[in-house]
């Protein structure tokens, strides 16, 4: 039995769809109602990914789209519309230097690509001739300036999660696991312009919408999707509003992250202990098993923001990686933003969500329709990970399905209407013909698939992170140690300075905030205080050695850290013939 991968990455433009399943993506028709082209036949040679494809990035004129995977290489595609019909064709083909977590066109063309390290790079439309003296490629992995096929525009100190450029494509946005939403000029990315300070967890998802081109929608792993001005004449308080979205998410979660085995002596994360009301297995986001800890936060990692402008309405769509559910609500006007708290409307689906976009064409007066991709295996092939399993989940062992259980893993992909009032609900299927083009494989392939790259990699994990600075972390028999406040206003004593570990300074220096001399300072004295140890090691094996002093070979021997000497083995027959 074949089943087809469930897309992985969905955009829309106002004359197709690009969707892309397992190794290959399609042009989704919808005057045609069918695929009107795929990668399989856009060219010669090896025009499919190796792997699953993660993102997808289309042009503003909609002629050009850029995919990229986990097997790292960079395609661009061209798209030709010639009448009724649509086109696909492969352009080029780049093998990039690390993994990519986002992926955007520039307004000069060029290709913005971030990547799990921390660095964001511009690549041109076309690849640059390869050279002879081409780096190696540990220095390219070293040293992200040196990469000859692309030009570094900036870095951060952690994962970059997502990015976007502003509306007049002057700034570059980019948001990371430590909380930060970076303004940058573009292309001069060296030159920040501000950060925007408000979100007290990872940012995972950025969305400006084309109806509020000053508004930029934010969300991650904290319980609030946040809603800040881009305005220069705010830059001092850009928050404008923050809509709670835990009491919509948290009953949904399908998907955790693995459980670690806890460190001895580690601090110990205070997870919110599970209410009464929770259901059974609800209580596996809350509670780890005797000698496993689970990272920070609910298990929340929003995924994507999205906007729908729905008659005179503008809806937000957003969800959480791992969750069944969409949700949505109405985005105010700019001037009627600021402390708003919009209801937000949630859809609960059999299934986790992993992508959604808009249908094309089919916005109207009262409602739109979304493609939103399911990850219909979740519970039939595989399941949450147990304790001591590494693995990212567990597979259920199966020798037959039910052609009931058949049915419900082909669909994979489900059509959701968008009223005007931000109600979701569910519609029929979309057709067959699209579907059945998505290419199949084994049940145990599906059962393997990762399709939820962030849950295990942004939540904290307590006692598992360098220089741990976890909110609500503590160490055994202590008191919670609060994460520190951010943002170039904040007003700091000597005494909490000096309760910091170097890594809460430095983002706090990055931030802006004056740290004073303290780093200096513990710079200077660690450097001694290596001097000190190194010093009294001499001393002590000056000691040592003239304590030993000419003695025996083998005293010198075991002196030097070598083994005794060993004796001279006289054989059998000579000692015999000496007696």
């Amino acid at each position: 039995m074949s089943l087809p991968y469930p897309p992985t990455a969905l955009r829309s433009t106002q004359d197709y769809a690009v969707i892309a399943s397992g190794p290959e993506i399609f042009l989704y028709d919808p005057r045609t109602d069918k695929v009107a082209a795929s990668s399989s036949n856009a060219g010669t040679g090896n025009t499919k990914h190796a792997g699953l494809i993660r993102f997808i990035a289309v042009s503003d004129d909609a002629s050009l789209i850029a995919t990229l995977g986990d097997d790292k290489p960079l395609k661009v595609w061209d798209v030709k519309k010639e009448g009724e019909n649509l086109s696909l064709k492969l352009r080029s083909d780049r093998t990039v230097v690390k993994k990519g977590s986002d992926l955007c066109f520039g307004p000069d063309g060029s290709i913005i690509l971030s990547d799990k390290v921390g660095d964001v790079y511009s690549y041109p439309l076309d690849p640059i001739p390869a050279s002879a003296e081409r780096p190696p490629q540990h220095a390219l992995v070293s040293d992200p300036s040196q990469n000859p096929d692309a030009t570094y525009l900036l870095g951060h100190v952690s994962m970059i999660n997502a990015h976007l450029m502003s509306a007049d494509g002057k700034r570059l946005i980019t948001a990371d696991r430590d909380e930060h939403i970076r303004l940058s000029r573009y292309p001069k990315g060296y030159v920040i312009d501000r950060y925007l300070f408000g979100s007290d967890g990872f940012v995972s998802a950025l969305h400006i919408p084309r109806t509020h081109p000053n508004t930029l929608l934010a969300a991650g792993g904290e319980p609030f999707l946040n809603i800040f001005s881009l305005s220069p004449a705010l830059a001092s308080s850009p928050l404008l509003a923050s809509i709670p979205i835990y009491p919509s998410i948290l009953s949904h979660r399908r998907v955790r992250s693995h459980l670690r085995r806890h460190k001895p002596g580690s601090r110990k994360l205070k997870l919110e202990p599970a209410h009464e009301d929770v259901k059974e297995e609800d209580k596996a986001f809350y509670e780890a098993e005797d000698g496993y800890m689970l990272p920070a936060g609910q298990g929340v990692c929003v995924k994507k923001i999205w906007t729908l402008q729905v008659g005179e309405e503008v809806v937000v769509v957003f969800f959480s990686e791992g969750a069944a559910s969409l949700h949505s609500f109405v985005l105010p006007k700019e001037s009627e933003i600021q402390g708003s708290k919009p209801q937000v409307h949630t859809l609960a689906v059999d299934h986790p969500v992993i992508e959604f976009t808009n249908v094309p064409s089919t916005f109207a007066a009262d409602h739109v329709n979304l493609f939103v991709s399911l990850d219909t295996a979740w519970g039939v092939l595989k399941k949450n990970p147990g304790p001591g399993t590494e693995g990212r989940q567990d597979v259920v062992e199966k020798q037959d399905l039910s052609e009931e259980e058949k049915e419900s893993l082909r669909k994979v992909l489900v059509v959701v209407k968008v009223a005007k009032d931000g109600s979701l609900s569910l519609e029929q299927s979309p057709p067959t013909s699209l579907t059945s083009s998505f290419p199949t494989t084994t049940p145990s392939q599906i059962s393997q698939a990762n399709l939820y790259p962030l849950l295990g990699v942004l939540p904290r994990w307590p006692g598992y992170e360098e220089e741990e600075d976890a909110p609500n972390s503590s160490v055994p028999g202590g008191e919670p140690i609060p994460a520190p406040a951010a943002g170039p206003g904040a007003a700091y004593t000597n005494e909490e300075l000096e309760s910091m570990n170097t890594k809460q300074l430095g983002r706090l220096k990055a931030s802006g905030v004056d740290v004073g001399a303290i780093m200096l300072r513990r710079k200077k004295e660690a450097k001694e205080e290596n001097r000190r140890i190194q010093k009294e090691k001499e001393e002590k094996r000056k000691a040592k050695a003239a304590e030993w002093g000419a003695g025996s070979g083998q005293k010198k021997n075991e002196w030097r850290g070598e083994r005794p000497a060993k004796k001279k083995k006289v054989a059998d027959e000579e000692t015999a013939g000496n007696e």
